[in-house]
């Protein structure tokens, strides 16, 4: 999977738009367009969105596989670049966040929509996303200091 993205800043976001404007004047450089084409922070799109869905079915697999309720999320992973989804699905994607958010921890607050997407609301997604990750990493890894791995050894 992709690695999770919450450091965009408004520089990245204001480099994308430059790009978009030099691509559709068609003064984009060869350099600008490697920059282009190896995605930008700045810009939300079919591959963000893929990563935070994959990366939601994952945590909410590893929290099942650790104990925790089946929360069965929905997901859709295949997304492509001419398909634009819905504020639904743009809902759905918030609430499997949020339910992954309810069932273990995380600090950071889920956006309460995804209307008019932000780098912020990008970020705050992705964040959540992490922490959840990084708090079901570090209590598998406590598995082993708590003496949870062989169960009743000396």
């Amino acid at each position: 999977m992709d690695d999770l993205i919450y450091d965009r800043t408004q520089e990245d976001v204001d480099r994308a738009i430059e790009l978009n404007d030099k691509y559709s004047r068609g003064t984009i450089t060869a350099q600008e367009l490697v920059e282009w084409d190896n995605g930008l922070k700045g810009t939300y799109n079919y591959t963000d969105i893929n990563r935070i869905e994959q990366w939601s079915q994952y945590i909410a697999q590893q929290l099942y596989t650790y104990g925790y309720l089946n929360l069965n999320i929905t997901v859709k992973t295949n997304w492509i670049m001419s398909e634009f989804p819905t504020s639904l699905e743009m809902k759905r994607i918030r609430d499997n966040v949020q339910k992954l958010k309810n069932a273990f921890i995380s600090f950071t607050q889920v956006p309460s929509n995804l209307e008019k997407m932000t780098y912020q609301k990008a970020n705050d997604l992705e964040k959540v996303i992490n922490e959840l990750n990084t708090l079901i990493n570090n209590m598998i890894a406590s598995f082993y200091y708590s003496n949870e791995v062989y169960s009743g050894e000396v």
